[in-house]
């Protein structure tokens, strides 16, 4: 059984962070951003997605998205998808980008098992 790829997850946490996604069929992008430009007549400059699985920055802007008790269900979850029988504040300081994103949508109920 696979899991959501890396693009999925990207979408899923930029949308669950209140972005709104917009795609051409090859990159996804977010809006709105900007002023109209010849880029974009409608009026929106778009930017690119943030890559939360691999910029530890852009996933804790998504950490501080949760509620306090998301929070505390989103550290035990760091604990289950690092391995990490530490406490799960230590697997949530030496977690990867990849697995924040991977506790972060899982504790939202954003994680799809395809």
């Amino acid at each position: 059984m696979e899991s959501m790829n890396p693009e999925q997850q990207r979408i899923a946490i930029a949308e669950a962070c209140g972005l709104t996604i917009l795609s051409d069929g090859i990159t996804h992008h977010l809006t709105p951003c900007g002023k109209k430009t010849a880029h974009d007549p409608e009026g929106c400059l778009l930017k690119k997605c943030p890559d939360y699985l691999n910029d530890l920055n852009a996933m804790h802007e998504a950490e501080e998205s949760l509620l306090l008790k998301k929070q505390m269900l989103y550290q035990g979850m760091i604990g289950k998808v690092t391995g990490n029988k530490c406490p799960a504040l230590f697997g949530q300081i030496h977690a990867t980008a990849a697995q924040r994103a991977e506790a972060f949508l899982r504790t939202i109920g954003k994680w799809v098992e395809s």
